[in-house]
């Protein structure tokens, strides 16, 4: 893990040179700008500042307001990431998409920030009401998903990806808790067991089931009756 901080700070004018010199770096080497609430369509840096005017335009009744971090490394105040929280999700981010997405400047990965950016902003989501968190990423980038299990992800399923999102076809979808678990704690050093998170979110029923498959007893209990 990097030990060189990162703060998270929303966009000012600034980092106007950072931000369109990130952008361009991105579209140069035909990546995608995940988390930057859509700077690839933007030519100027204040058209991209105008987040909720532009798109609500652009998404009309499926537009969800977000918020957007620039993570800023504090030694040399470089941009080194940009992350933004789906304050709520819609049946596309449900799928496909997720509540956070994030990027890392290409010069600057494998180090560690991609995993302190996603922890420095789980905060902000709890603030927000969002005790749930959604992530998605291709089954293909190893490096998405370690940086998401590092920070408590777990794995509920993968998706085909039927909308051309990833490379690979496939999409997983993690579920990060902010509020305490306790589904694991009665099995204690007695069994040795896997567990299962399902997430459920339909009209009747919105929260995580489990779902304990005991693979060995390590120590018997034994009851007397009488």
């Amino acid at each position: 893990m990097n030990k060189e901080r990162l703060k998270l700070i929303v966009p000012t004018n600034e980092y106007k040179e950072q931000v369109m010199e990130y952008r361009k770096t991105f579209l140069e080497n035909e990546e995608s700008l995940d988390g930057c609430a859509g700077l690839e369509e933007c030519n100027t840096y204040e058209e991209w500042l105008d987040f909720d005017n532009r798109l609500s335009k652009k998404y009309g009744e499926n537009y969800v307001p977000s918020n957007v971090y620039l993570a800023i490394r504090e030694k040399d105040n470089k941009l080194i990431g940009i992350i933004d929280i789906r304050k709520r999700l819609t049946d596309f981010l449900y799928n496909y998409g997720g509540n956070i997405g994030y990027s890392v400047i290409p010069d600057e990965r494998k180090k560690g920030y991609a995993t302190e950016m996603l922890r420095q902003i789980l905060p902000k989501c709890k603030n927000l009401n969002i005790n749930r968190v959604l992530l998605a990423c291709d089954k293909e980038n190893i490096g998405s998903a370690k940086t998401i299990i590092a920070n408590g992800g777990v794995l509920e399923n993968e998706v085909i990806d039927e909308v051309n999102l990833t490379k690979s076809g496939v999409i997983q979808r993690y579920w990060i808790s902010l509020k305490k678990r306790y589904a694991d704690k009665f099995v204690g050093n007695r069994a040795n067991s896997e567990l299962k998170i399902i997430s459920v979110k339909d009209d009747y029923f919105n929260g995580d089931i489990y779902f304990y498959n005991f693979i060995e007893v390590k120590n018997k209990i034994l009851i007397h009756n009488g």
